[in-house]
């Protein structure tokens, strides 16, 4: 017999899937388990220590969804079983062990191509956690073209998934961008309340339909000041007050012409300078919001032995003396910073992107009135489960 605060404890340590399977040990370690102070207890205990994490790799039409182990220590991958197989879809983001995906409700329907001819009515997007192994499909809301704009004029549109601490909500942002505006339409999705509702516009060009980056309650993009203007901004959207700006770049020593992309690295906000291919600088902002704190963590030439068409850094490894990459469609290594060589490699042919993603009981309904209801009226047993839950996560109930 363990004391209730110890169990817990030792509980928000073990993985998902040792603790789906404890939920059948006894009716009180099942609902200690579902709990929704234990899930958040152990969500944040996985988010401090950079644990639980897993690679979750997608084709090129998301078809076929897998997961691997972190360490690359299995070659094989697990297939994420989703409803929509066949129907193909496109891996937009990752949260907090949430997968969003963009689905066509028909096989006639291209994912593809309505991401650059937007056509709601022929699209679903699908919340999955492949750990529970449960799945939300959502609502599309159609675009609000401006009158005198045919509906095959919007540009293409891009989405953003993260979570609002504020609220504790999870959003989802899409911005439709239109030619010749510098404005565009942005609308936002509430789990919490299943709604769409429009928010002021993008004031911004994007440069296409890459995903908003996820850190910290807010969503980056690397856009255009305006129209035809070369100069880059990264922008930023804060989904508890959802209001835009605008964070500094580095200092680049080489000013020449990159392709730029963004991401999270070590939970710092991460941006990557690919020059024509002969070589990529990888900055990081080690204090957000400040220019002075970034820092030019790697630089990779092409005689390192790495492709550098497509390479993305993706976390740190445990011990933080070697960073996790992906080389391009269907090569994902470890990339030893100190030795300056790869010491490990993920090879698989059936995967078109890679994304580091995090194994969670997060549910995807966040208002459980079921739960609610047994609080306002107690029985014995409701009592005595309780007191179990009050002594571990020292609550008043």
């Amino acid at each position: 017999m363990f004391p209730p605060h110890l169990l817990c404890n030792i509980f928000t340590r073990l993985p998902v899937k040792s603790l789906l399977t404890f939920r059948c040990v006894s009716k009180p370690v099942c609902a200690l388990i579902d709990s929704p102070h234990f899930i958040k207890s152990h969500l944040q205990k996985s988010l401090d220590s950079s644990s639980n994490r897993t690679i979750i790799t997608a084709s090129i039409d998301a078809s076929n969804i897998y997961y691997t182990d972190f360490d690359l220590n299995n070659t094989y991958a697990t297939f994420i079983n989703h409803p929509f197989t066949n129907c193909g879809s496109h891996f937009l983001a990752s949260c907090n062990g949430f997968i969003l995906l963009l689905t066509a409700k028909s096989l006639e329907t291209c994912v593809f191509e309505t991401l650059s001819q937007p056509d709601p009515p022929n699209l679903d997007l699908v919340l999955v956690n492949p750990a529970t192994r449960k799945h939300k499909l959502l609502p599309v809301s159609p675009i609000e073209y401006p009158v005198y704009y045919s509906k095959t004029r919007c540009q293409f549109v891009s989405y953003g998934f993260g979570h609002d601490s504020v609220s504790d909500d999870y959003k989802i942002v899409r911005i439709a961008q239109f030619p010749d505006l510098v404005k565009n339409e942005v609308k936002v999705f509430s789990l919490k309340k299943n709604v769409w509702r429009r928010v002021q516009d993008f004031p911004y060009v994007l440069y296409a339909t890459a995903p908003g980056v996820f850190l910290d309650g807010v969503l980056h993009w690397l856009v255009n000041k305006r129209s035809g203007s070369e100069a880059v901004v990264i922008a930023s959207f804060d989904l508890g007050t959802e209001k835009y700006g605008s964070l500094p770049q580095p200092r680049y020593s080489d000013m020449s012409d990159f392709l730029g992309t963004l991401g999270v690295l070590g939970g710092k906000l991460c941006l990557s300078c690919n020059y024509d291919m002969r070589y990529i600088d990888f900055w990081v902002m080690e204090k957000y919001g400040l220019k002075k704190s970034w820092s030019k963590i790697l630089s990779l030439e092409q005689n390192v032995g790495i492709r550098l068409m497509q390479l993305k850094a993706m976390a740190y490894s445990n011990s933080g003396k070697e960073v996790l990459l992906q080389q391009d469609a269907g090569r994902i290594l470890w990339y030893d910073v100190e030795l300056n060589e790869i010491s490990k490699r993920f090879v698989s042919p059936d995967f078109w992107k890679a994304h580091l993603s995090l194994e969670s009981l997060v549910e995807l309904n966040c208002k459980d009135s079921t739960e609610l209801a047994q609080v306002k009226r107690k029985t014995k047993k409701s009592r005595r489960l309780d007191d179990f839950l009050s002594k571990a996560f020292n609550l008043k109930l």
